[in-house]
């Protein structure tokens, strides 16, 4: 049966419906229009505009004055927009509220208003969108400028000084652009602003990178401010599952009590915690050595040793043992009138100042002598080589200032031999500074000078000189003085032994399968690498690559995307996060030197940890995202403001 009702009135949509049930309709086969029945819940449905093809159409522009804007229909005349697209709305704004004006525009006429008023809405348009785009390419600027600052460790009021210099430029080179200038903010405290923002920047990316950390390893040093406030710096190293591996600053902690092995763990305890790092990875910690950080029982070693899993590591700089085993040469009836001399020279200003007019002279082409810091790596090797190679004007100069310069020939062979082992001892010393060294080859470099010095102490002995040319410009040695030198060595010798010690028991194993896994004896390793390592070392194609490139270069290019390895892949991933020395330490507390001196002692410590983050990351700053983060606008002296 097919019924058709028609529902004029939303209350008879009831009636209709137990009229149909009553007479046992089959209701889904009525054909019902309810017209207006919005609130009758059953069988109503909302219109969607969608639907009924409401879409702008192109004759309403030079009917009505409307174009399509944002999926509205917008007018040129007032620029205000409909809420629905339907001709009958337009057509009544246009009469209600501009007819009486343009109906009287005709053909060419109201085709060139037309055009005239689009044309006005872009200019419009382009004002505001140039306006936007100008405060953003200020705020930018303003960020790149601030960035340049603290890696160049200037004052945050070099900013306005930097802003004054080119607007100087600007009224010369491009005076019509001179406002884009005026536009970016660099006040000190702007800069400072901006600095912080950069540096939280660098910590919110090094967070990211730390959630795919498989190992990390921590480098951690103390030292003193130009304030007297202990700054304890740590850094990270980690590696993630692709072999990618991250070396950056964690923060700069500002001790400003006391410093012992307690307050550095629980500073150490809090990053940790700050950064969600898990200690379950934590590989390895290289210290300067100090009781509080190295001590047996209390030191902080011993106590990230406990909290942390059997397979943890604690270092001593290799590079701070390089250097006090060095010591032990012990030859200060040298050493110590050079330092007199120099210091004669250096610490007056007036004998610094005729001994360099002495030189230029006597027509030396040799650079002034520098002081000696004894807490400088570097400082006795080249003290010792320019003041040998300046000896005869020393000499002569010392002579003219009625303090001569009285030694015997055997002295001066010893200061030639003197100067070569320092040259050699400095050579080992730059070979194991630097970023991103990898532990086991630093460690390869001992070993190697070892070698050396025993071919070094049977050479001396058999009057062989060739590897110290300030020793063989002597000619022939007394075999008294080459039988004393060949002893020195040997006690060099002995001294480097005795160190390294924790990084002899690493070369036990540790390195060796790194180093050499095609080669290591399968039954020496541990139990959990031996089948491993039996089916790497049948691997030909693997063992190939191994032999066309380094160690380091396999494991990051070739053996990361392979599944087989596991356990050797963590074995790898160990060793490739540890510190094997505190240089990237030292090298940050030179920058924090320079940036908080005696004239800027003020420098609060929370700035002074942005700077020293800018200056020692690897990471780039997302300026973009931090202008997309602020919202600026221009005030009336021209300057970008904030507004948080």
């Amino acid at each position: 049966m097919y019924c058709e009702v028609v529902i004029v009135k939303p209350s008879d949509c009831e009636v209709i419906v137990h009229l149909l049930v009553s007479c046992a309709c089959d209701i889904h086969n009525c054909c019902v229009d309810f017209h207006n029945c919005y609130d009758f819940g059953i069988m109503s449905q909302k219109r969607k505009v969608d639907s009924e093809g409401r879409f702008f159409q192109s004759k309403w522009e030079i009917a009505y004055f409307f174009i399509e804007w944002k999926g509205k229909p917008l007018c040129l005349i007032c620029n205000q927009t409909v809420a629905v697209c339907k001709e009958f709305n337009l057509k009544r704004h246009y009469d209600t509220n501009h007819k009486s004006k343009f109906d009287c525009y005709t053909e060419k006429i109201r085709m060139d208003t037309l055009s005239s008023l689009k044309s006005k809405l872009q200019g419009q348009q382009s004002m505001f969108t140039k306006a936007n785009t100008e405060s953003e390419d200020a705020l930018k600027s303003s960020f790149i400028i601030a960035l340049q600052i603290a890696k160049r460790s200037k004052p945050f009021t070099d900013g306005d000084f930097i802003k004054d210099c080119m607007l100087k430029v600007a009224d010369v080179s491009f005076p019509f652009q001179k406002s884009i200038i005026q536009n970016i903010s660099l006040s000190r405290n702007t800069v400072a602003s901006r600095i912080n923002d950069l540096s939280q920047n660098l910590v919110l990316q090094l967070k990211e990178k730390i959630k795919e950390f498989t190992n990390f390893s921590l480098a951690v040093d103390e030292s003193t401010d130009t304030v007297d406030t202990a700054q304890l710096a740590v850094f990270i190293r980690g590696i993630n599952s692709n072999f990618e591996i991250t070396e950056e600053l964690l923060k700069c902690v500002p001790l400003t009590g006391t410093t012992t092995a307690n307050d550095i763990y629980s500073a150490i305890e809090h990053l940790i915690a700050e950064y969600e790092l898990d200690w379950n990875i934590l590989s390895s910690t290289t210290t300067d050595g100090a009781p509080a950080m190295a001590g047996k029982h209390s030191g902080v070693v011993t106590k990230l040793k406990q909290k942390t899993s059997g397979n943890f590591v604690g270092f001593h700089c290799i590079i701070h043992q390089e250097s006090l085993a060095s010591k032990h040469l012990k030859m200060d009836h040298v050493m110590r009138p050079i330092i007199t001399i120099v210091n004669f020279i250096r610490s007056r200003g007036l004998n610094h100042r005729q001994f360099r007019q002495f030189l230029q002279d006597l027509d030396e082409n040799f650079s002034d002598v520098p002081y000696f810091t004894e807490v400088r790596w570097l400082s006795r090797g080249v003290v010792l080589e320019r003041f040998f190679a300046l000896r005869d004007p020393i000499q002569a100069f010392m002579l003219e200032k009625g303090n001569p310069i009285d030694y015997d020939n055997d002295w001066w062979v010893d200061c030639a031999f003197l100067v070569d082992m320092n040259k050699h001892l400095t050579d080992l010393n730059v070979k194991l500074q630097g970023k991103n060294q990898i532990v086991n080859q630093m460690y390869s470099c001992i070993q190697a000078f070892e070698t050396k010095m025993r071919l070094w102490e049977n050479q001396v002995k058999n009057q062989t000189l060739d590897h110290f040319p300030h020793l063989k410009s002597f000619g022939t040695v007394n075999p008294k003085k080459l039988n004393q030198y060949s002893q020195l060595l040997q006690n060099l010798i002995t001294e480097f032994n005795n160190r390294f010690e924790d990084f002899h028991k690493m070369n036990e194993m540790e390195f060796p399968i790194f180093n050499y896994p095609f080669n290591f004896e399968a039954s020496q390793a541990p139990v959990h690498l031996q089948m491993e390592l039996i089916d790497l070392q049948s691997d030909s194609i693997l063992k190939e690559k191994f032999k066309e490139v380094n160690a380091l270069t396999f494991y990051t290019q070739y053996f990361k995307s392979l599944d087989n390895y596991p356990e050797l892949k963590k074995h790898a991933a160990r060793i490739l996060c540890m510190f094997g020395s505190t240089y990237l330490c030292e090298q940050m507390f030179s920058v924090m030197k320079i940036n908080k001196n005696k004239h800027r002692t003020r420098l609060t410590n929370e700035h002074l940890q942005s700077i020293l983050k800018i200056n020692t990351t690897n990471m780039i700053p997302d300026i973009n995202e931090l202008v997309k983060n602020k919202r600026c606008q221009v005030s009336g002296h021209g300057r970008t403001q904030d507004q948080n």
